[in-house]
Order: structure tokens, then sequence, then C-alpha cells
């Protein structure tokens, strides 16, 4: 399909003649008192400028006489689609700008998701009820429904207990299933949660062989990251914490959580550590339960600049913290790396739902800030930590990345379509009344 713009100028507006667009989709967007048809493709033609890198579908307004002619590219792309709006229009070091301090977002989110996120439906109170996916089953169907990588625990990629040819073979099996699926390794995380020899922990174990076998596990999980095409190590300290305050010096386990990061990052000088903190569960007090604990430790390691951290929307929650304001801060010590994008029903055990599906509003200021504060620019992934419901039938395993993904897209339409202007002036009158009401229409569709 193809998109021309028949007249440019540099700063004006366009009528919806200046395009010829074809073959539109089914699905029909609201935005305000007007209707946009969603075309599948677009493709840059005479008229954009050199390096324009055209979105992978453009909006047309429908023929309606109550609605002025005059239209403009929108300030709202999905990465799938963008709306056609009534606004300004200029060209800008290759992207389009409108009104004041609201831009066209210059890149697409990718999205990943864990082959854990697949899963029987077993849970501590009853056994499974769909049956087990075969690893390359899923990373297929991920590709399918609009995936581009996959994360791991180290023994999702090989067996803890194999040896280093084994180790080898079988990661660059993996490597070449994701090559041949145009997917790619996010990260891998040590598993340290499960082996008997880190029931009371890892690297804070009181028993320094058991910290001897997490770091040792840990580099070889290093190893098998490198082998599979990635340098992030996600650090999760399931078990690093206690069950009665009493069983462990913190000030020590404090160190001993520094200590352990160093010698990873010394093990290998390209490697990133990013560590994503829970509050609790499955321990009853996790040691730096929230990222601001842990970026305050990355200062302490020997390369700082190698540290960050991967939030989790639920993990926030559970900490009664919000997530956005988690990102927030992180984005601001640059070291938001990684997110793990779910909801949460309240204080209580890990959920893991649908991304969105608890609280919207909550997942709308989460997609807003990422969004304009450049997330995935430098390379960084949406990753989706979701489960599907115990109820889910076989055939619908995977609709709860599905909707992760729909939801994230719609809410980043509505991000891009916010006027920033407007905005900034409601916070400048202390008009919060006025603002939530904006904000909230924005969610209702008005």
């Amino acid at each position: 399909m193809e998109c021309v713009r028949k007249n440019y100028q540099s700063l004006g507006r366009l009528r919806s003649a200046d395009f010829s667009v074809l073959k539109p989709s089914s699905c029909v967007l609201k935005f305000g008192a007007y209707k946009s048809e969603v075309y599948q493709k677009m493709a840059p033609g005479p008229g954009f400028e050199p390096g324009y890198t055209a979105p992978k579908a453009v909006v047309l307004p429908l023929d309606d006489p109550g609605i002025p002619n005059y239209y403009t590219i929108s300030l709202c792309c999905l990465g799938r689609c963008c709306l056609v709006q009534r606004r300004t229009l200029s060209w800008q070091k290759n992207r389009w700008t409108g009104g004041v301090g609201t831009t066209v977002a210059d890149h697409e989110y990718k999205y990943t998701a864990g082959p854990w996120n697949i899963h029987t439906g077993a849970d501590p109170f009853g056994p499974p009820v769909r049956d087990e996916v075969d690893f390359a089953e899923k990373v297929a169907k991920l590709k399918e429904i609009g995936y581009h990588g996959v994360q791991f625990h180290d023994d999702d990629v090989v067996s803890a207990e194999a040896d280093a040819a084994t180790t080898e073979k079988v990661a660059g099996q993996v490597k070449k299933l994701l090559d041949d699926h145009g997917m790619v390794a996010e990260f891998v995380a040590p598993r340290l949660w499960e082996h008997p020899n880190t029931i009371d922990g890892g690297y804070t174990s009181n028993d320094p062989a058991m910290r001897k076998y997490a770091l040792e596990r840990s580099k070889r999980s290093i190893d098998i990251a490198r082998m599979i095409g990635t340098k992030n190590i996600v650090l999760w300290p399931a078990r690093e914490g206690t069950y009665i305050r009493e069983s462990k010096d913190p000030v020590t386990a404090t160190q001993r959580a520094v200590d352990y990061i160093n010698a990873l990052l010394d093990y290998d000088k390209e490697i990133r550590i990013i560590g994503e903190m829970k509050p609790n569960e499955p321990m009853d007090h996790a040691y730096n339960p929230t990222c601001g604990h842990f970026i305050a430790l990355a200062y302490k390691t020997i390369d700082p600049d190698r540290v960050g951290v991967n939030i989790e929307s639920a993990h926030a929650i559970l900490a009664g913290l919000d997530p956005s304001d988690e990102m927030a801060f992180a984005l601001w010590h640059k070291k938001l790396w990684a997110v793990h994008l779910n909801d949460q029903n309240g204080l209580k055990f890990d959920e893991d739902k649908a991304f969105g599906a608890v609280n919207l509003r909550s997942a709308f200021n989460q997609v807003w800030v990422l969004d304009r504060y450049g997330y995935g620019k430098n390379g960084e992934m949406v990753g989706f930590d979701v489960k599907a419901l115990r109820t889910t039938t076989p055939e619908k395993r995977y609709q709860h990345l599905i909707n992760s993904k729909i939801i994230f897209e719609h809410l980043l339409a509505i991000v891009r379509s916010l006027d920033n202007a407007k905005i900034e002036e409601l916070r400048a009158k202390r008009d919060y009344e006025t603002l939530e009401l904006y904000i909230v229409e924005k969610l209702m569709g008005k």
C-alpha cells in the first residue's frame, strides 16, 4: 500500500485529498466526535523527505460534511497505525510535530515474554489443567502474535546440571531457533530460588558453600546469555531475604549483594546487571525490596554504569508504590533497561494479570511515562510478565499475551493523542479537577 503526499509545505495544513491510501481494514477507531479508518500499510511516496521512516499504517478521516476537510498527520502513532487529526503540521528532523510540547515518537516498540508465560495453569492449590507446550512452538507462536524476543531463565535454555559441552551445544540450538524465527533473547536470569542449595537464599545465605553455588551458577548464566546473544543479566532476588528477621544480619546481607554484583561485573566486562526487585514472596521480607534500593546499590558497585533495573508493575504495587513513579525514578537515573508490564488486584500474592486488566489508569500512566521519556529508543524492549487464568482453555492459552499487547498499543494511541499544551496549562492553573476529567475522558474514548 502507498500513501502519497502530493504537495509538501514546511508548515501548513494538508487536505485529506492529498493522500491516496488503499484497502482500509475493518478496524474503526473513534476519537472525539469523528471517526477514522485504519489502513494496514503505508510506504513513503513522492514528497516525503529522504530518511523518513514511514509508520506501518495511516488513518484518514471518513467523509463527513460536518467535519472540516483539512486534516494533518496525527501525533498519535501506535507503531502499527497513525490517526489523522486536525492539527497544524510541521516537518522537523525527520519527524512530524504539532502543537506545543507534543511530538510523534520516532521509534516503535518491541515486545517480549518468557516461556513461563505460556504455562499449564497449575497453582499451589491445584494440578495442571493444560498440557505443556514445546519450547519451539512457544517461540513460533510468540512471533506469530507480534512479539520480537524471548526472556529466559538459565535453565529455560539448558538444564542447570548440564556439563560444559552440552551447555554449549543446547544453547547453540536455542540461538538458531531464535534466529530462524527472527527473534532475539532479551535477557537471562539465573534461577536461584528452586535448587536445594538456595533454600535460604543464594548470595545472602549464611552458608559460604551456598553463596559459592549461587555465584558459580550466575557466572554460568552469563556464559549462556552470551551464547544466545544477549548481554543482559536479570537478578530477581526471590529468596534473598528472611522468613524471620533475626535469621540474617541485614547490613552483612546488603554488603554480600554488592560483592555478588561486583563479582559478576568483573567476570564479564560487557554484561549489564538488571535488578528486578520485589518486596516479598516467596520470602516474608526481601532485602532491597524496591528499584530505589537497587539503584542505590548500583552506585556502590565497581561499575555503576552497567547496573540498572527491570521494573515489574505488580512488584511495585505489592510494595505499595505506583509503577509509573518507579519507572520515572529509574528513567531519571537512566537505569530503566527492562520492564515487566502486568497488573495486580490489590496487595496479595503476585498475580501477573494481563497488563491494564485491573487498573487501566495506572497502566496508562506507565505507558505515558515510558513513551514521553524515550523508553525503547536505546534498544529497551517492552516485556510482559503475565499468566493465563487457570480457567483459560488450551486453544486460548496465548490470549493474555495478545490482550496485553493490544491494551499497551491502545494506551499508546491515547498517550500520543494528548494535548500537552492543554495539560501544561491546567497544571499551571492548578486546575487538577479539569485535568483529571480530561485524562479520564481520554480513557473513555471521549
